[in-house]
């Protein structure tokens, strides 16, 4: 259960420093200005979709709870998505 906790705060972090905070600033201007109409462009503004792929990306570095990999990947993807909107939907009261 401990794990979970951790993959979803990281998840959560991860994305909120890659879709709103200053640290990534000059990185996004610069795809925004390359990749103008591009999905990765689209991707780095949208918490969901940012939040899907950081799921992905951390199922690697952390324990899953689902014994395949292929499947195991996919499922944090989209826990890690829900987890954020609906954290985001709760924080914002949207």
């Amino acid at each position: 259960m401990i794990m979970v906790i951790i993959f979803l705060l990281s998840s959560f972090g991860l994305t909120n420093i890659l879709v709103r905070e200053s640290v990534f600033e000059k990185p996004k201007l610069w795809i925004d200005k390359t990749f103008k109409n591009s999905l990765l462009n689209k991707m780095l503004k949208c918490e969901t979709c940012t939040g899907f792929w950081c799921g992905m990306l951390l199922s690697f570095i952390l324990p899953t709870i689902c014994e395949d990999m292929i499947l195991g990947t996919i499922i944090a993807g989209f826990v890690s998505s829900a987890f954020i909107k609906i954290t985001l939907l709760t924080i914002y009261k949207f």
